[in-house]
């Protein structure tokens, strides 16, 4: 169960301390996950204050770590050296006498933008072979452009070209139409799931106010086009819907996790 946007020590305890108080935690059946949003624009964030730069990113990971999970969000335009950027990334120690971010275990799960540019299958096959990347868990976003273009089918196919180098998909539930589209989402679920390796969830516009009811429907839409022996088994996670000015809100962040737990417990 996830919360992207940290981007402050502040930012980073009054999340742990919400998770824990909806009673999410390392050993709890859903992993609480703390994103962070990083740029390959490390010195241009164009206002965007949920970007920490990369000297900051490290400690709030170190902050973080065994704590929840934190996930590095990467952003690129160029994904022909995406492999080099994210050891800048998980390997740039900042600090004297510490290492990186992998190689000291603190963090080693990485979340993309899913293109189907040849490129980004290319450069992950190259991250999972890099002995010192080869360990990394990476996520694939899908965003509301992929389903305006694709059929589920032609998604899928897609998705299965990256073979093993990616663990987890995240399909945007606000995507044709901007709005919440149930049938869609839980249809593309249902075909991506058909991946046996992969780890199958969402994310969007959650909020307090919408996420129980809709990760409620997505349960009840998931469990009801399933066998009896399939686990509906689903990630969740939220940052602009828990946004004010571009940071993350305590009270928007406090009422989603507490609904969440209510259905997603």
């Amino acid at each position: 169960m996830g919360v992207t946007g940290a981007a402050s020590a502040q930012d980073v305890e009054a999340v742990i301390a919400e998770f824990t108080a909806a009673g999410y935690s390392m050993s709890s059946p859903h992993v609480p996950a703390l994103g962070f949003s990083v740029s390959s624009q490390d010195d241009n964030r164009g206002g965007r204050k949920y970007i920490p730069s990369l000297e900051t990113l490290i400690p709030l990971v170190r902050q973080a770590a065994g704590r929840v999970l934190p996930v590095i969000h990467f952003r690129t335009d160029n994904k022909n050296t995406l492999c080099g950027q994210v050891k800048k990334v998980f390997n740039s120690a900042y600090e004297e006498g510490k290492r990186g971010l992998y190689e000291e275990g603190l963090c080693r799960t990485l979340q993309l933008n899913w293109t189907s540019d040849p490129q980004l299958v290319s450069q992950l096959r190259t991250i999972k072979k890099d002995p010192e990347l080869c360990e990394m868990q990476i996520i694939l976003r899908l965003g509301r452009g992929d389903m305006r273009v694709r059929t589920n089918g032609e998604i899928a196919k897609e998705i299965l070209k990256y073979g093993k180098t990616i663990n987890y998909v995240i399909i945007a539930a606000e995507m044709t139409t901007g709005k919440f589209d149930l049938e869609r989402v839980v249809s593309l679920y249902l075909e991506l799931r058909k991946i046996r390796h992969l780890t199958v969830g969402f994310t969007g516009r959650f909020t307090g106010d919408n996420v129980e009811e809709r990760v409620g429907a997505l349960n009840d839409g998931i469990k009801t086009n399933s066998k009896p022996s399939e686990t509906a088994t689903m990630c969740i996670n939220a940052k602009d819907g828990l946004m004010t000015d571009n940071v993350l809100d305590p009270q928007k962040f406090r009422a989603y996790l507490q609904a969440l737990a209510r259905v997603q417990p």
